[in-house]
């Protein structure tokens, strides 16, 4: 067999191997370019992801809060706080805000008191319109 004939048969047998390569090549493509979009590819992925896992920390930490409210009010009759077995995001919002204001006020007297004490021991009479009023 001479080289000539050697070449064509080879080229005859691997034609269907390269065309098929190249609809691979082509179908890779297209499959990088959607990778790439802006609308639907990698990064768009990327940042939903991110989104949704800032959320479920959130979620996380609303179900610490459930918890928290649930082993506070262990033993605490109805009438106090509540009887429900779930706690809804309106009820964790005012058990916080409750919370707090039990918290401001413990402060607010703390502060007055170290006020009072202040303007007994320098003598000092405050204007009648920054008095505070019990």
């Amino acid at each position: 067999m001479d080289e000539a004939k050697f070449k064509k048969i080879l080229v005859e047998n691997l034609k269907p191997i390269i065309d098929r390569l190249d609809k691979s090549e082509t179908g890779l493509q297209g499959i990088i370019a959607r990778l790439d979009d802006s609308d639907t590819g990698l990064q768009r992925i990327n940042d939903r992801l991110d989104a949704n896992t800032a959320s479920l920390m959130t979620i996380e930490q609303e179900i610490g809060v459930y918890e928290l409210l649930r082993s506070k009010t262990d033993g605490v009759s109805c009438g106090e706080f509540f009887c429900e077995p779930f706690i809804s995001p309106r009820r964790v919002f005012w058990f916080k805000n409750k919370e707090m204001s039990q918290v401001n006020g413990d402060n607010i007297k703390k502060l007055d008191r170290r006020l009072d004490t202040a303007e007994e021991e320098l003598a000092i009479n405050p204007p009648p319109e920054l008095v505070l009023v019990a």
